[in-house]
């Protein structure tokens, strides 16, 4: 057996001190690097989750077994994550669920909302500029040709959950009669189907509906009766770059960019 000399134990120690103090210099320098970054660069690669309600449909978005795959705000997203190099996490879930979410600050950003239905969320979200304005119609079947406004008592289609600020004093008295349905297209549905004689419903979707089921001639307007700035919720925190996602949004706009996904669906 070859004897170990003491030279060479030292040589041994030393070499094994080195490597240790080697890595240990190599892990301080990454948590000083991770200290110095800010907390949204650290999490650049994390996806920014988009709230979509299931009670929305076609132009503003297309659901297949509840995933989002075209539309408006499909588009719209998609883009809007891409300009700041992450990817859109396209969450579809019922509109009070979405409610909770927003008070818990649990969703990054909100692509369809008011400042005049959502006011409550100011504290933790905050405000894009306009990406669009929605006008709501009362609508009617096109074969009412003597009635132009629902008379006291008569049942209107409403999406389940819709703030329709104009009506409001009118459902709370009794005027009218609220009747809703899930989804936008559902309130039409039921109006041709004469469930009922009356139905509120967006401009958009209401030209929409009229190209795709060939409609023209089955539904008129009446009247308009309330107009939105419809804007993004961007969630505030650290973990997530919210004054480049609103920069983001306005350039969009700006450019064009929201109005040309918009023209795609008309």
């Amino acid at each position: 057996m070859t004897p170990v000399t003491p030279s060479l134990v030292a040589c041994c120690t030393c070499s094994s001190k080195q490597r240790l103090l080697n890595g240990f210099a190599a892990m301080v320098g990454v948590v000083y690097s991770l200290l110095i970054l800010p907390n949204w660069a650290q999490a650049e690669q994390l996806p920014l989750s988009f709230s979509i309600s299931d009670s929305l449909s076609m132009p503003l978005v297309g659901l297949d077994n509840g995933v989002a795959n075209e539309g408006v705000l499909y588009e719209l997203e998609t883009r809007l994550a891409k300009q700041v190099n992450r990817k859109a996490l396209l969450v579809t879930l019922p509109r009070p669920r979405i409610y909770r979410l927003l008070r818990r600050g649990k969703i990054d950003v909100h692509c369809y909302a008011s400042k005049g239905w959502m006011k409550a969320y100011d504290a933790q979200y905050a405000w894009s500029v306009p990406i669009m304005v929605q006008r709501d119609f009362l609508i009617a079947r096109a074969s009412q040709t003597t009635v132009k406004a629902p008379p006291i008592g008569a049942l209107v289609g409403t999406v389940n959950g819709y703030v329709y600020t104009s009506l409001t004093h009118r459902f709370a008295s009794g005027q009218l009669i609220r009747d809703d349905a899930r989804t936008q297209e559902q309130v039409i549905n039921k109006l041709k189907a004469q469930r009922y004689d009356y139905a509120v419903t967006n401009e958009m979707s209401f030209n929409w509906y009229k190209k795709t089921k060939h409609s023209e001639q089955q539904l008129q307007k009446l009247q308009m009766i309330q107009q939105s700035e419809i804007s993004c919720m961007v969630r505030k925190g650290p973990d997530i770059p919210t004054q480049e996602i609103l920069s983001a949004i306005k350039t969009m706009v700006t450019n064009g960019d929201v109005e040309g996904i918009i023209a795609q669906y008309r």
